[in-house]
């Protein structure tokens, strides 16, 4: 009977360039299409079809060198001949694993090794409520914000995915005084991230708020026949006792995670995990295609710049030819004229009125002449 093979994605390379792909498949006991998709996630490269009959003569063939990846380089690779398919074939560290339980301790100890920023919270516990009965942790970086009947609650909860995420190798980050982040949404305001991939993911846990129709005092019914009945606010606002999980980007919320009365919140912690892992690639993505068409729109930008440019150059030179043949025209007709003159009357005397327009018009011609 078939057992699970561990090993790291240095071994597997290793042996895949030892052995072909069908005889080490039924080593492992799965299918040799199961183990190619399996070097495919982990970007392992493979041997070539007639690989193995080219060194069977004697030929050398090049041996594809395995590209460097930290992260992956840390899982640990799990290949379970009992899986129904490639899909499941995931490592220890990979996101298959977010679907075992993640358990919640029921009350925070100072032993258990709590994070900093939940020790600092547990401390000095919540401030005091705002009017719709939620508060804050005001020595901590944290955002959250609920009621005091789920303060324990929300940093045991808080705690889990914290100590969760570092397992990942993904640390708590907070922002430096003066480098706060500014968002476009004031869903969150403190300012702890997990740092994924180059993306900074920040999140919240806050206290969902129940609706009721707001009861009118003594006071506020005299007003409201005073005045009318749009002065007042027609609702009010309570705490649910139900909690919600939010990340958030720049543009406003991009996951919510609401318990129910039949699942709380503890129980959707691997859906949670997953979500942050998945929002991190989706961050990326967006930050990539976002620079690329930042940098063709300079592009643009720059030939929009550079047309502007050679059409002023083009009328600059236009300009320069323009006045050079009029230049050239003006003393044809000059010299034309002064001939004519000279032809008809013999002459004409110097300081006369032809002389000094004569003289005026080839100084303008000159003027306007780019080579003088």
């Amino acid at each position: 009977m078939k057992v699970k093979t561990e090993l790291t994605r240095r071994e597997l390379y290793l042996k895949v360039w030892k052995k072909p792909m069908v005889r080490l498949a039924k080593e492992f006991g799965v299918s040799d299409v199961s183990l190619a998709k399996i070097c495919k996630k982990y970007n392992i490269p493979r041997p070539k079809r007639g690989y193995w009959i080219k060194l069977q003569h004697g030929k050398k063939e090049n041996i594809v060198q395995l590209p460097g990846d930290r992260l992956m380089d840390k899982e640990l690779i799990v290949i379970d001949p009992h899986a129904n398919n490639c899909k499941r074939q995931k490592g220890r560290h990979a996101s298959a694993v977010l679907k075992n339980k993640v358990s919640v301790p029921k009350r925070l100890r100072q032993k258990d090794r709590l994070h900093p920023e939940i020790a600092k919270a547990l401390r000095k516990g919540l401030s005091d409520c705002d009017e719709n009965g939620l508060g804050k942790f005001d020595n901590s970086r944290l955002d959250i914000m609920v009621s005091p009947k789920n303060e324990k609650r929300a940093l045991c909860i808080l705690d889990t995915i914290i100590k969760a995420m570092e397992k990942r190798g993904y640390k708590l980050k907070v922002a430096k005084q003066g480098n706060i982040r500014r968002l476009h949404c004031k869903s969150v305001g403190r300012d702890c991230f997990f740092e994924i991939k180059g993306e900074k993911i920040f999140f919240s846990l806050r206290e969902k708020l129940n609706q009721i129709k707001h009861k009118l005092t003594p006071e506020e019914q005299c007003k409201k026949e005073l005045y009318g009945e749009d002065w007042y606010r027609k609702y009010d606002y309570i705490p649910s006792g139900r909690l919600k999980f939010l990340l958030v980007g720049n543009w406003g919320t991009c996951f919510e995670k609401i318990e129910t009365r039949t699942k709380p919140l503890e129980d959707s912690l691997p859906a949670i995990l997953k979500a942050i892992l998945k929002t991190a690639d989706s961050f990326k993505k967006c930050r990539i295609a976002r620079k690329r068409r930042e940098r063709e729109w300079a592009k643009k930008r720059r030939e929009e710049q550079n047309k502007v440019k050679d059409q002023e150059k083009a009328d600059d030179l236009m300009k320069l030819v323009n006045g050079w043949h009029k230049a050239r025209e003006i003393r044809q007709f000059l010299n034309e004229t002064e001939n004519f003159i000279i032809e008809r009357n013999g002459g004409y005397a110097k300081g006369s009125e032809f002389d000094e327009w004569l003289k005026w018009s080839r100084q303008y011609a000159n003027r306007i002449d780019p080579l003088k």
